[in-house]
């Protein structure tokens, strides 16, 4: 059960949704570059834009596993709809790309690992990729 009261005393930045979320296949996340003298969100719509999001040090610190993760859930959604060979190669893609898109962060190439094979898997069998790893 999610204790409301202490999520809402949290600091901004240490609530997930203010760092980045995911919602109709994009990606908004609170463009650290700015802040705190602005809240602004960037929109990634692809798992391109978020890769490049990460490069361009849009967000920061723990910031980027958040974006790959979505980024992720992005490429499976980019996927859906093509042969089951094309579905895994546009997931390999996403990981390579998301994985890649800051070198100095061994975390962000672990995370995109293992959602790569999450999103196999669940290919494999047939199921909603993007659901799965959205889950």
């Amino acid at each position: 059960m999610e204790n409301k009261f202490f999520k809402d005393k949290l600091p901004f930045l240490i609530q997930p949704d203010n760092v980045a979320r995911y919602e109709d296949g994009r990606v908004y996340i609170l463009d650290r570059r700015v802040y705190p003298f602005q809240r602004n969100y960037v929109e990634c719509k692809t798992y391109d834009e978020s890769a490049q999001a990460v490069i361009d040090m849009v967000t920061q610190s723990g910031g980027p596993a958040h974006v790959v993760t979505y980024g992720m859930v992005q490429a499976a959604r980019q996927a859906k709809g093509k042969s089951k060979d094309k579905m895994l190669e546009e997931l390999e893609r996403g990981a390579k790309v998301l994985g890649h898109a800051r070198p100095t962060n061994n975390n962000i190439m672990t995370i995109t690992k293992n959602f790569l094979a999450m999103g196999r898997d669940a290919v494999e069998k047939g199921l909603d990729a993007e659901e799965i790893l959205h889950k």
